[in-house]
């Protein structure tokens, strides 16, 4: 299936997919943003990751800190894998392949961590967004993340319909 080109937000995301994960981004209060910058990745020539999320320190958004994040509609190859991890060795911050739809336990997760120079690997109980809320057991909020889960799910973008149907305008 082609990607559907996907205005949102005031970006035209190359996908739905990736359209949808920025609702998810914004409905969990987590600042992105939408292709940044690119790199030149050597052997695996040039590469444009989708996002840059900004860590919160504190309560803060801290813009100078966080992850490149990529989407991809299934389990991502070794290459994308690769691309990723040299960006990450570049600039010396963490990423993240989310693969699959913003959906509670629809999604698996890569971490590339470079700040302790382990290999890539799987994390399906690594959850990236305890770095925001904490763990959703005992953080208050938590709900918001589950609405921000829902709001991704609802989202229609044919005639920019996003979040819950109450909300459609």
């Amino acid at each position: 299936m082609d990607a559907i080109e996907t205005e949102y937000n005031g970006y035209r995301f190359r996908s739905r997919l990736e359209a949808r994960w920025a609702v998810f981004f914004d409905n969990a209060d987590l600042t992105y943003k939408y292709e940044p910058e690119g790199f030149d990745t050597g052997e695996y020539g040039y590469y444009l990751p989708d996002f840059w999320l900004g860590h919160y320190i504190d309560g803060l958004f801290d813009d100078g800190w966080g992850f490149w994040v990529e989407i991809k509609p299934t389990t991502a190859d070794n290459i994308e894998v690769a691309k990723l991890q040299a960006v990450c060795v570049q600039t010396g911050h963490n990423g993240l392949l989310l693969q699959g739809d913003p959906y509670p336990d629809e999604f698996e997760i890569t971490k590339v961590q470079v700040t302790h120079l382990d290999n890539p690997r799987l994390m399906p109980e690594y959850h990236p967004f305890w770095l925001w809320i904490g763990k959703l057991d005992d953080n208050p909020r938590r709900k918001q993340l589950e609405r921000a889960y829902k709001a991704a799910r609802q989202a229609r973008f044919e005639h920019g319909q996003v979040g819950p149907p109450s909300e459609w305008m």
